[in-house]
């Protein structure tokens, strides 16, 4: 009888509260990179998006 392989280690969920803080860093994160492209010259949300390697629904929701 073959018996089921075992983890190497355990896995524990990560607390709520730390993927909480991880996600607020993680944005605010994302949200001065595309800050860090805006200029007082008008920039192309086309060039915004492709200077910072993001989505356009994540760039405009950081814009608006």
């Amino acid at each position: 009888m073959v018996q089921p392989s075992q983890p190497r280690h355990e896995t524990r969920p990560t607390p709520r509260k730390t993927r909480v803080l991880d996600a607020k860093i993680f944005g605010n994160e994302i949200r001065e990179s595309v800050v860090s492209f805006l200029s007082p010259e008008p920039v192309a949300v086309d060039e915004l998006v492709r200077r910072c390697q993001l989505t356009a629904p994540i760039v405009r929701t950081i814009l608006f």
